[in-house]
């Protein structure tokens, strides 16, 4: 891709406008957010927990958590948020039980936001730009990602997914520089921190790379991760936080979600059912992330469409996956945009990579979390299945019966 046409520079420009426009409104959202919320926000079950952890109690008495919640809000509001994240997460909020629940809310979701900047940053630097490509395209793609609903709502409800998408972007990095261990490491011991379930697609992708440095850096990733437990929290949080997983996955009502169980729980009333078509398409969706995982150790130049439709799959297989997990899409769209633009036509790739990421936008910001029951069901999972059949075009995956076409016409960068 040259230099930017006269058109495509207004373009960029424009983009740039309308992020920044958005994530003010986001802010200014944010910021004007009232007491009530903020002690009934995602971020305080996580403060309530640490403050247990401290006192020597049991992370995982989910009845002496929900009652120290109760006693921290308004009369009359119910709270509804068990501890049910990785015994570390409890360890790291430590730091802030000194401050208050509302300041400490405050500092942790921007300290989440700052985090995920970092990743976009992290990704911006090291995907494979063409050597024409001058500033605005790389800005450009930076606030459209920190535009998006995953990170609006990862600000709003202090969530970990900023935590989990820098781990995914020092992964990318790592890999794209060649240090396969240290991206094995990120990538599953920074899943393992906060997000374990977002990263099941991820590891079988890792696994079809069949690359020795690379497991065995994930490998070490995850020891040193349980290590880090065990020594801070012991082995009896780790046993709690096994027998939450049951829990974790009833909380939310599937109609409330955003990967396959929400999709199928928006068309379907029983929730046998729901659970068995949900169980049937994340096992293809993690089949689909072994092929592209396949894809890219043949190809090494196929790393960015490969990983981004892997990450799009990963969220549609998890059995918990909500709006803020939208975030680990955020790096995906800067190195998929940096990938396009070295492509043919690349203008008209990188008007449909955006037009996609608005509508995911529109979509998730409209539905949130609610639970949506009326036709066409959850829009979300089924704009991932569309991101997710678009890597697979871009990697040569094609459906069965139909001739393959293979990318060996196209110059790809090395990886």
């Amino acid at each position: 891709m040259g230099a930017l046409s006269p058109r495509a520079r207004r373009w960029t420009l424009l983009v740039c406008a309308l992020a920044v426009a958005v994530l003010a409104y986001d802010l200014a959202f944010w910021a004007h957010l009232d007491r009530t919320d903020v002690l009934g926000s995602d971020f305080s079950a996580s403060y309530i927990a640490s403050t247990v952890w401290l006192h020597g109690g049991n992370l995982y008495d989910q009845a002496l958590e929900i009652a120290r919640h109760t006693a921290l809000i308004p009369s009359g509001y119910h709270v509804d948020l068990p501890f049910i994240t990785p015994p570390l997460t409890a360890v790291l909020v430590a730091p802030l039980t000194a401050l208050d629940l509302p300041t400490a809310y405050r500092a942790f979701s921007l300290l989440q936001l700052l985090l995920l900047a970092g990743a976009v940053v992290v990704a911006v630097r090291a995907a494979p730009w063409p050597a024409s490509t001058g500033p605005w395209l790389k800005r450009a793609a930076v606030l459209a990602a920190l535009a998006g609903a995953g990170a609006w709502r990862l600000l709003l409800l202090g969530q970990w997914d900023g935590l989990s998408a820098l781990s995914l972007a020092l992964a990318y990095a790592s890999w794209r520089r060649g240090d396969r261990g240290r991206a094995g490491a990120w990538l599953m011991g920074g899943a393992l921190i906060a997000k374990p379930h977002l990263a099941i697609g991820l590891a079988v992708w890792l696994l079809a790379q069949r690359n020795r440095r690379a497991l065995a850096g994930a490998a070490a990733g995850i020891a040193a991760v349980l290590a880090a437990t065990l020594l801070l929290a012991g082995p009896a949080a780790i046993g709690g936080w096994i027998g939450s997983l049951r829990l974790s996955a009833g909380h939310s009502m599937p109609s409330t979600l955003s990967g396959l169980t929400g999709l199928f729980g928006s068309w379907i009333a029983s929730d046998a059912a729901v659970q068995v078509l949900a169980a049937a398409g994340s096992v293809l969706a993690l089949g689909a992330c072994w092929l592209l995982g396949d894809r890219a150790r043949r190809r090494p130049g196929l790393l960015e469409p490969s990983l981004a439709g892997a990450t799009a799959l990963s969220l549609l297989a998890a059995p918990h996956a909500l709006t803020h997990d939208l975030a680990l899409l955020a790096p995906a769209l800067v190195w998929t945009a940096a990938w396009v633009a070295c492509r043919p036509a690349a203008h008209r790739g990188l008007l449909v990579l955006l037009a996609g990421w608005v509508l995911l936008d529109v979509a998730a910001r409209h539905q949130l979390d609610d639970a949506i029951t009326t036709a066409p069901g959850r829009l979300v999972p089924l704009l991932l299945v569309a991101g997710a059949a678009a890597a697979a075009h871009a990697c040569g995956l094609r459906l069965p019966g139909r001739r393959a076409a293979t990318a060996a016409a196209v110059p790809l960068p090395s990886g």
